[in-house]
């Protein structure tokens, strides 16, 4: 297991910097357990290198007329490529709530992270906005499972996940969320369900391996990637969630891959970097160029 560990403290006594550090979990798209002192959140899980990090941001008194914050994390992985996953969720909090300290962030107007404590990511994301009335044709040329986006689609992905879109030609699995090039692997993992391209098709990825998953044959490099999970890999056709949860097409749930994965220790995880270097290592959705 990986863990890290930062303290540091704010200019707002407990109460406001509690909400604050509500507001910045939030910002950041996690769900957020209440503890009374602080608050627990974890990421979802994202087909890559990295096992989903638990954060936990406590609150306690500190010098007079400020707080001090505690940010710790963790998760399941062993070596280099975890620990600086686990380090850099603690940064990337911590970054979060300082800037929104200095931009005097105030909670009335934004959502409270803890309506949806202990549930799972959401399965039904914010979706992209209707295309308004009497709209002209899209300038941008990106198309997804073969149907061109219209430039506010592009612009909500854009703006969703922090990064820009290149014109290109993409697919994307809806179910596990998996993202990659025309024609080649997964690149990085979205939110499920986004309601954006046409269908998937099977030739997606040009696979020629004989694995289909949610209906897309794998490339090899993907089929590379899993045996660092599931040494044996067996041709078929199989549904994968994006919890990780599998079976075969159109029948029940026969494992989780995680778990697999987790009860085979360290073997499982500590190569795993090799496979494919444009993977996304940080746990954050990014777009390929």
């Amino acid at each position: 297991m990986s863990r890290h560990e930062d303290s540091f403290q704010i200019p707002l006594p407990p109460e406001r910097a509690k909400r604050l550090c509500g507001e910045a979990i939030a910002s950041l798209g996690l769900a957020a357990t209440d503890l009374g002192h602080g608050f627990a959140c974890a990421e979802s899980f994202q087909l890559g290198f990295t096992w989903p990090a638990t954060i936990q941001v406590l609150i306690n008194y500190g010098d007079t007329g400020m707080s001090r914050i505690t940010i710790n994390a963790s998760n399941f992985g062993f070596g280099p490529i975890q620990s600086s996953h686990v380090r850099n969720k603690v940064v990337g909090m911590r970054q979060r709530i300082e800037q929104m300290v200095h931009q005097g962030a105030r909670g009335e107007s934004r959502p409270n992270p803890t309506s949806e404590a202990s549930q799972r990511p959401s399965q039904s994301p914010q979706q992209p906005p209707a295309a308004p009335s009497g709209q002209s044709g899209p300038t941008r040329q990106v198309f997804v499972n073969g149907k061109q986006l219209r430039d506010d689609q592009v612009n909500f992905l854009e703006q969703k996940y922090g990064s820009s879109l290149p014109n290109g030609d993409y697919w994307y699995d809806r179910m596990c969320g998996a993202w990659g090039r025309m024609g080649g692997p997964v690149l990085c993992t979205l939110e499920p369900n986004h309601d954006i391209g046409g269908p998937l098709q099977p030739g997606a990825s040009n696979g020629n391996t004989g694995v289909f998953i949610n209906g897309r044959e794998l490339h090899y490099l993907d089929i590379a990637l899993l045996q660092r999970v599931v040494p044996m890999i067996i041709p078929g056709r199989w549904w994968l969630d994006v919890y990780g949860n599998f079976g075969s097409e159109g029948g029940p749930m026969l494992g989780n891959l995680w778990a697999y994965a987790q009860s085979q220790g360290s073997s499982g995880n500590e190569n795993r970097s090799s496979v494919l270097s444009s993977w996304d290592r940080t746990g954050v959705a990014v777009f390929s160029g």
